[in-house]
């Protein structure tokens, strides 16, 4: 009986183990499909975030490389203003310097002629050509103002796409921290269920295990008490056949001696 109980208690506490194994492999299986669908979510949030931000971004490019453009036509327009606008300078204080020569000349008999000279291709080319400066001037004059708009729109435009493209970036890492967040969550429920699991166990295998325990410690009081007993009773059967011993050969010698009074 002893033996078979020892045998039961070692039976249980296999088993025990061999569930306490198979929890930790399971809940272990169930951290690796977590890491495995954490690194999921990071990657499609990762191809989400460039599916979003490379258009934007390339949008951005254009629009840099489209205001870099208007900066550059900015600059040679406003060289070119500058250039007529000393050319027209220069011509107004030669016409000035002629006025103010006519008007230091001393009186004199006045003569006249019709200044056919205006009439002649030569002035009408150069009246011609000035108005063409000017022309060409308010020309220069309104595509700096239409380009200076645009480049005003364009910066505009710009830090809004900027904006844009750092609200996509906020928003992912945001959505990045809250995955890792609610995965690590997910983490600790793992963690306190299996230690539940463990210690659940753990008090089943005691609830089954005292009461065998306890019954193999009565059932080795109980074989010591008989082996006490047997111990005792060895001890008085020695002592039985000793004393038997001594009748026994206590009578004999009288039968012996009885024998030989009775031959004489």
């Amino acid at each position: 009986m002893e033996q078979q109980q020892k045998q039961k208690i070692s039976g249980v506490r296999e088993q025990s183990q061999n569930l306490l194994t198979h929890i930790t492999s399971v809940f272990a299986e169930l951290r690796q499909i977590l890491n495995e669908e954490e690194q999921r979510f990071h990657k499609e949030l990762r191809e989400e975030e460039e599916s979003v931000l490379n258009p934007m971004e390339n949008n951005l490019r254009e629009i840099q490389e489209k205001l870099n453009s208007i900066q550059e036509q900015l600059l040679k327009l406003q060289e070119r203003m500058n250039q007529m606008d000393s050319l027209i300078f220069l011509k107004e204080e030669t016409r000035q310097k002629r006025r103010v020569s006519d008007e230091e000349r001393t009186l004199s008999v006045a003569d006249g002629a019709l200044a056919i000279g205006k009439f002649d291709h030569p002035f009408l080319l150069s009246k011609l050509t000035d108005g063409i400066k000017r022309g060409k001037n308010e020309r220069i004059k309104t595509s700096l103002e239409t380009l200076t708009k645009d480049k005003s729109a364009g910066e505009q435009m710009e830090q809004q796409q900027k904006q844009k493209i750092s609200g996509v970036r906020e928003q992912s890492q945001n959505l990045l921290t809250h995955i890792t967040s609610v995965f690590a969550e997910l983490r600790q429920i793992l963690n306190e269920e299996e230690q539940r699991f463990h210690k659940e166990l753990r008090e089943e295998e005691e609830s089954v295990l005292n009461p065998m325990e306890n019954n193999l410690r009565e059932i080795q009081e109980k074989l010591n008490s008989i082996q006490e007993q047997l111990l005792k009773l060895q001890e008085r059967m020695n002592q039985m056949d000793s004393l038997i011993f001594l009748k026994v050969r206590s009578y004999i010698f009288t039968l012996i001696q009885y024998k030989g009074t009775i031959t004489k």
